[in-house]
C-alpha cells in the first residue's frame, strides 16, 4: 500500500501544479483585460471566456485535490458518535460512493466529448473546439475516482490489518 501512498502523492503534487498554474494564467489574463480595457480602450472578447475555462478546468482538477486531502463536504457529527472502527467502515462507504459518482459522470462525461467532438462545435470568441472547455468535467472527475480508489484500497488494507488504531483500540 505504499506504492499507491505514493502514487497518490505524486499525482497530488502534479494537480497542485496544474490548478496554480491555470490560477496565474487567469489571473495575467483578467489583469491584461481590465488594464486594457481602461487604458487603451478597446475590449479584448476572448478573454472572458478564456479566464471562464480556465477557472473550469481548476475547479475540476481542484475536485481531485480536495479528495485526496479530505476537503469535500461531509456530516461529521454522525460519524464522530460512531466506534472507531465503524467510523473507518463509514469511510469507506463513502469511498465507494465517491468512486461510483467519478467513474459515473466521467463516463457520461467522456460520452459528451465525443458527440460534441462529432458536430465540431467551436467556442464562440475563442474558435477552439468546445471539447476543450468540456473536458474538464471528465478528466477532474477521473482525478477524483482515482483519489478516491486509492483511499478506498489504503483504508481496507489498514482495517484488516488494523493498522490506524489507537493503542487502546489494537489490544
Amino acid at each position: 500500500m505504499d506504492f499507491l501512498r505514493k502514487i497518490d502523492e505524486k499525482l497530488m503534487k502534479i494537480e497542485e501544479c496544474i490548478v496554480a498554474v491555470l490560477l496565474f494564467i487567469m489571473t495575467i489574463a483578467i489583469f491584461v483585460a481590465v488594464v486594457e480595457r481602461f487604458v487603451i480602450q478597446l475590449g479584448l472578447t476572448w478573454v472572458e471566456e478564456f479566464a471562464r475555462y480556465l477557472s473550469v478546468w481548476a475547479a475540476f482538477v481542484g475536485a481531485g485535490l480536495a479528495v485526496k486531502k479530505g476537503a469535500h463536504i461531509g456530516i461529521e457529527a454522525f460519524v464522530q458518535i460512531l466506534p472507531k472502527r465503524a467510523q473507518k467502515i463509514d469511510t469507506l462507504a463513502v469511498d465507494i460512493v465517491g468512486i461510483l459518482f467519478s467513474v459515473i459522470v466521467t463516463w457520461i462525461g467522456v460520452g459528451f466529448i465525443f458527440k460534441l467532438s462529432a458536430a465540431g462545435t467551436v467556442s464562440p470568441a475563442l474558435g477552439v473546439p468546445i471539447t476543450w472547455a468540456y473536458a474538464a468535467v471528465p478528466f477532474g472527475c477521473a482525478l477524483m475516482a482515482a483519489h478516491y480508489l486509492i483511499k478506498f484500497l489504503v483504508g481496507l488494507s489498514d482495517l484488516i490489518s488494523g493498522r490506524g488504531k489507537t493503542e487502546t483500540e489494537a489490544v
